[in-house]
């Protein structure tokens, strides 16, 4: 069996004291789980280099207080966020036909011959 082992997060107390506490005021009803233990989360997120916003956004979003569930909210919500590159971004309202090529050389004649 593989042993999991976690570095010491490098994100100070403070820091994520600051975050959660963004979290906690807004939190209703507030989380069973301790205070300590969901600070150790947000350490852990901020180490990943999630910002203070998308981690109290997962906060709220998530129904459980475990690293893993926290983890799915921040990656749920950053596919959401990120367009997928096969997607459609913009449509234009109608399609155009090229005109074939004697009438636009047409219409750029008779262009030409009205500035003129």
């Amino acid at each position: 069996m593989t042993e999991l082992h976690l570095n010491e997060p490098s994100t100070s107390v403070e820091a994520a004291t600051e975050v959660l506490d963004g979290y906690w005021e807004n939190a209703n009803p507030k989380p069973i789980a301790s205070y300590y233990k969901i600070r150790g989360i947000v350490r852990r997120c901020m180490d990943a280099e999630y910002r203070a916003d998308e981690i109290i956004q997962a906060l709220h979003n998530t129904d459980t207080f475990t690293l893993p569930a926290i983890e799915f909210a921040l990656r749920s919500a950053r596919k959401k966020a990120v367009p997928s590159v096969n997607r459609r971004i913009w449509k234009p309202d109608t399609t155009t036909v090229p005109l074939p090529a004697d009438q636009a050389l047409n219409q750029i004649r008779m262009i030409r011959n009205n500035d003129g």
